[in-house]
């Protein structure tokens, strides 16, 4: 364990505090996402982290519990390691996810590849060529974990990293594979130990996040281990309701960006669990169709959608009416048009948006006891008035986001935020 010197405002809604299978971590002393990871696999190892629909159980659904999952995590770990050929010295190289995977083994991934000790970038597998290479060559990544079942994005890595050592002949970039589903869970009982890393800078690097790239070569992000812990890790101990053992479905999320990794940090700290695909190789593609599938039939209490699946959802009565019985409804990708945010909310939808920036994380408040009628309103959050923001970032890896009482100021330069 590695406590951190800074120390959060007492929670005015702690989680799993009636849980028989989740041992909440209190955020005081504050630890690492990692190191949370390996309390849930001694102390909650029997709380489900992820359900998925399965036709071959008796309940049609399967559940991978925490004990499971951090040993998959553990797996990911040592693969990445054992494919890195160069030998990891006192300059930390920086390794690479861009793969398609199923949510739950993306999900794995980026803490699997944390566990090694490295910083880790998410590369968006919707990039350009162009924007490929530059994502590359600027970022400097040494090393790129891929998923062996897509040739497309196998071919985009291997022919970006050929052009790029073309104009930087220093640069040395190897590429690996992730394991499989079946190599993750082999389902023997056999256990492994984490890998023994060097101890790492609390200050330095977890991951890189770049922008979407909508409007320029995309920008680079990176949070240390401090600020995952100060910002976004603990937004839920200060909304209003206890999530510990409600299911969030989430299989049309884009997992390369700042959602996709929040998922991954709000489970742990609250006891969320996570639903999805059934994870298959090559994995299931998203539509509006199957990702309701999903949520119907892992029985999910909060939806978190692509909005544009929402969009064709709020023309269906059958399916308002369903969406009006969760406790919530959370919507990234974009802006809900009024006129279907104006329907799904008169019905009693509770609707949510997940925005924020992908330099900071969350801005709005996250879990609310019901809905607003527009943003859920953050307290501490103020808005100089302009049509467009951007996030002023604090000088200081002790920054504080949205969800503890250190003003977030707004300011009125445009920027890429991420929703």
């Amino acid at each position: 364990m590695q406590p951190l010197t800074s120390k959060l405002p007492e929670p005015k809604c702690p989680q799993g505090v009636n849980s028989k299978t989740f041992t909440p971590v209190p955020p005081n002393p504050l630890l690492t996402i990692l190191d949370i990871y390996d309390w849930h696999h001694q102390h909650s190892s029997q709380h489900p982290f992820f359900v998925y629909p399965d036709d071959s159980s008796d309940t049609n659904t399967s559940t991978i519990l925490w004990g499971d999952a951090v040993q998959a995590v553990y797996r990911i770990a040592h693969s990445v390691l054992a494919s890195m050929t160069a030998g990891i010295g006192d300059e930390r190289p920086l390794v690479g996810l861009c793969l398609t995977t199923d949510n739950l083994t993306y999900m794995l991934s980026i803490i699997g590849a944390m566990r090694t000790g490295l910083p880790v970038i998410l590369i968006s597998d919707c990039l350009s060529p162009a924007t490929m290479d530059h994502i590359i060559s600027t970022s400097g990544v040494s090393h790129i974990v891929l998923n062996k079942d897509d040739s497309r994005v196998c071919s985009l890595i291997t022919d970006s990293i050929s052009r790029t050592q073309q104009m930087r002949p220093d640069l040395s970039i190897t590429t690996s594979f992730i394991p499989t589903f079946n190599d993750l869970f082999p389902g023997d009982g056999s256990k492994i130990d984490p890998p023994n890393v060097k101890p790492y800078d609390l200050d330095s690097t977890a991951f890189i996040l770049h922008s979407s790239g909508s409007t320029a070569f995309p920008k680079l992000a990176s949070w240390t281990y401090k600020m995952i812990s100060v910002t976004p890790l603990w937004q839920t101990w200060y909304g209003e309701k206890d999530i510990c053992g409600h299911i969030m479905s989430t299989p049309s999320i884009p997992m390369a960006g700042a959602v996709g990794a929040m998922q991954t940090l709000l489970t742990a700290s609250s006891g969320l669990i996570i639903s999805g695909f059934k994870p298959t190789s090559p994995a299931i593609v998203a539509n509006a169709e199957n990702t309701w599938q999903t949520m119907v039939d892992t029985k999910a209490t909060y939806g978190l959608i692509f909005q544009p699946y929402l969009c064709a959802w709020a023309q269906d009565p059958e399916k308002v009416k369903v969406l009006s019985k969760l406790d919530g409804v959370l919507f990234a990708g974009g802006p809900l048009p009024k006129v279907f945010g104006d329907k799904l909310f008169q019905a009693g939808v509770n609707l949510f948006l997940w925005f924020g920036s992908f330099e900071d994380g969350e801005l709005l408040g996250l879990i609310v006891d019901v809905s607003p009628a527009y943003l859920a309103e953050n307290d501490v959050t103020t808005d100089e008035g302009a049509a467009n923001f951007k996030e002023k970032i604090w000088p200081t890896v002790q920054r504080y986001n949205a969800i503890v009482p250190v003003p977030a100021i707004l300011t009125k330069e445009a920027s890429e935020m991420s929703l």
